[in-house]
């Protein structure tokens, strides 16, 4: 996965990659190429000589400065807006999308964009919610409005520019790869969250020593990890639930799903994406469904899934946490000065997950739908779809934390020492709220070598 690793570095660099200036020579070449082509031909070329969508077989008028005016026409979105950073995930993907030739665009153009993505305080204005995904041309009119509009002295878009600039799958890439790189601090949170609890409950490394079972590169990973972090033998002498004995595999199977949607993205990110695309030496225009992604989507509704699932047995664990099955707690890990304890805390992470199950859950043919009177008559909603992960992630956050707060307590009452996730920071749950569990969790060290990384 060469591309996305080259992508996420980039990102959180903020330096492009070498081969991004050096392409604009070869970029300048390329339209120069399909311009004299575009001279030479007498048949219709989408957006160039044509209108676009269900007009394409109208042809544009002589004189009109149509490209300039299609980026306008098209910016019609409206508040959320996207953060800064994932917008700048989008600027790095559409450069991404421009590695190798086929994308009609000016080189001038393309020394905008690079110029954008290294502008730290470029923050163009992209709807978060106008997307279908078939191209996402209004969030990509928003971006190219913003980037062209940085440049002082931008020249005129030449034919086909405008095209070139707002369609293309990078929207989606760019949200999808995004999601990503937010994901990964969490995913290792996760791995101290899970530690947390094991210890709290008195489970060994030997629970995870079952003979001939079938594991997944991830969920070994797990097992690695544990086998150092735990205590040889477990405490307890009844079973341990089955959120306990299956927590490998329910957190690999995130880790699973982050890397396939990770390998989709690497196999998208550098080819060129957009309607039409230009091939210099078959001198032909192709008209093309690069702007989709199906199989990046379908990877995130995975994801969205494991997610699902990650929460669900973090809310079954923080339940068995407080149940007083663990020895030398009572319930709800009251004592005399406290009485209820934390009575409240699975209820309100029940809630939370009782909400993301209505929000999330259902996505059965969600990329149902059509436009342009048929002419674009399939959708993926995939930036729609990274968009809902980020949301979710959100109540994952949440919900581990809760669970983490919990195993601190019966760590802390049980004896078992503050630093029960051995990073140097506790919960001591006196008094204190959800949204303390959250900012201390998220002070958690994640930099630790022997916390793996969903992206090998």
């Amino acid at each position: 996965m060469n591309d996305i690793r080259e992508f996420i570095g980039a990102l959180q660099a903020g330096v492009l990659p070498g081969w991004a200036h050096e392409r604009s020579t070869a970029i300048a070449q390329h339209y120069a190429a399909f311009s004299a082509y575009a001279d030479r031909s007498t048949v219709p070329i989408y957006g160039t000589n044509t209108l676009v969508g269900h007009l394409d077989a109208t042809a544009r008028a002589e004189g009109f400065e149509f490209e300039s005016y299609l980026i306008e026409n098209h910016s019609i979105g409206s508040e959320p807006w996207l953060d800064r950073s994932a917008c700048r995930a989008i600027t790095l993907a559409k450069i991404f999308s421009l590695k190798a030739d086929g994308v009609i665009l000016g080189g001038e153009s393309y020394k905008a964009i690079l110029a954008a993505f290294e502008d730290p305080g470029f923050h163009p204005q992209i709807p978060a919610t106008a997307s279908y995904s078939c191209g996402d041309v209004i969030p990509a009119a928003h971006w190219a409005k913003a980037v062209l509009a940085r440049q002082t002295d931008q020249p005129p878009l030449q034919r086909g520019e405008a095209l070139g600039l707002i369609n293309g799958v990078f929207v989606h890439l760019g949200l999808a790869a995004h999601l990503i790189v937010e994901l990964e601090p969490v995913l290792k949170r996760l791995q101290l969250t899970l530690l947390a609890s094991l210890k709290a409950l008195g489970v060994g490394a030997e629970h995870f020593r079952e003979p001939g079972k079938p594991r997944t590169r991830h969920a070994q990973g797990f097992i690695a990890f544990f086998d150092k972090k735990l205590s040889a033998h477990s405490a307890m002498a009844h079973q341990y639930p089955v959120t306990l004995r299956c927590v490998t595999e329910i957190a690999g199977n995130v880790y699973d799903a982050v890397e396939r949607l990770a390998q989709a993205i690497d196999d998208r990110l550098a080819l060129p994406s957009g309607n039409p695309l230009f091939c210099p030496k078959q001198q032909l225009h192709v008209p093309s469904g690069s702007f989709l992604a199906p199989g990046v989507a379908i990877a995130n509704s995975a994801l969205i899934e494991a997610l699902l699932m990650l929460a669900w047995s973090s809310v079954e664990r923080s339940k068995f946490l407080l149940s007083g099955k663990v020895p030398g707690t009572a319930p709800d890990a009251a004592t005399a000065a406290r009485p209820l304890g934390l009575i409240q805390w699975p209820k309100l992470a029940q809630a939370k997950l009782e909400y993301a199950r209505q929000r999330f859950s259902t996505r059965i043919f969600g990329s149902g739908g059509s436009t342009s009177y048929g002419t674009e008559d399939f959708w993926t909603h995939g930036s729609s779809l990274a968009c809902e992960t980020r949301e979710l992630a959100g109540l994952v956050e949440e919900i581990l934390a809760i669970e983490w707060a919990c195993a601190c307590r019966i760590g802390e009452l049980g004896d078992a020492g503050e630093n029960i996730a051995g990073t140097g920071v506790s919960f001591k749950g006196h008094g204190r709220t959800i949204a303390d569990a959250l900012a201390q969790w998220r002070t958690l060290d994640v930099g630790a070598d022997d916390l793996p990384s969903p992206v090998p």
